[in-house]
């Protein structure tokens, strides 16, 4: 079952601070038979600042449904992965704050701000004692912060873009050897930069996009730190390095090859 209902406040209140503002909730009910009923909701407003600024502010609920993987894999042998069927699905609490606009005519900025718990994470538990295969179980919270910014511009049939996130996020996890842990999430950066510029040139049907991304280091998976320290994987953890990319990508605007038809190729 699934709801939503926007609220446009100027049709009802004569007041300049209200006519600029829109509300909007949402309901969502999902009935299961294996991982259990879910209720999730959202509730966020937006307000006009003026012609070239706005703003949002959105709470908002959700859940990731155990996979099949992690439901039902049967045993192997020693070291595979077993399913749990107990397994619940994992759910959500964000809380975002986003500010946009038009700096000048062709120059848009978009930032945000957000807050993300997420409980009964499912973690896959690497073999221990007695235990000679993965399980997967919800045993772990995970609190996460976060920023982004990006500017793009329009002009001369050209496009670029520069955005920027940075994330901060900490797992509290039951371990079977060191019980209740507190550390980094792995496998994310804090740090991500991509740029980039879009050519078009429509007389030659062809775009051409130059694109950079940067990510900062950041750990490795539980799998590959148990081969590191099958002992500590969860606390003495090695770290990815820091890396950058260039692409170049060419592809076509507007070609027809066909009759009534678009072709690209990129």
């Amino acid at each position: 079952i699934y709801l939503q209902m926007i609220f446009n406040t100027s049709e009802f209140f004569n007041i300049n601070f209200l006519r600029k503002l829109t509300l909007t909730a949402g309901y969502r009910y999902d009935y299961h038979n294996i991982y259990g009923d879910v209720l999730t909701y959202r509730i966020a407003s937006v307000y006009h600042i003026s012609d070239r600024l706005s703003t949002k502010i959105m709470y908002g609920t959700s859940f990731n449904a155990p996979s099949s993987a992690q439901l039902y894999t049967n045993y192997i042998g020693p070291g595979g992965i077993v399913g749990n069927p107990l397994l619940k699905p994992e759910k959500a609490k964000t809380l975002e704050w986003a500010f946009m606009g038009k700096l000048i005519d062709f120059v848009n900025f978009s930032t945000n701000v957000f807050y993300t718990e997420i409980d009964d994470k499912i973690e896959y538990l690497l073999p221990y004692g007695q235990t000679s295969n993965i399980t997967a179980e919800n045993v772990s919270n995970i609190y996460s912060a976060g920023f982004e910014a990006e500017v793009n511009a329009s002009m001369f049939q050209n496009t670029a873009y520069l955005n920027y996130s940075y994330q901060k996020s900490i797992l509290e996890k039951t371990d079977p050897l060191l019980l209740e842990i507190r550390v980094n999430t792995p496998l994310y950066p804090n740090h991500m930069i991509k740029f980039g510029d879009i050519f078009h040139l429509p007389k030659y049907y062809l775009n051409i996009n130059l694109e950079g991304k940067y990510l900062s280091s950041r750990i490795a998976s539980d799998q590959n730190n148990f081969v590191y320290d099958p002992i500590h994987y969860a606390t003495n953890r090695y770290e990815l390095d820091p890396y950058f990319i260039l692409d170049l990508t060419l592809s076509t605007m507007n070609l027809k090859i066909f009759e009534d038809s678009k072709t690209k190729i990129s």
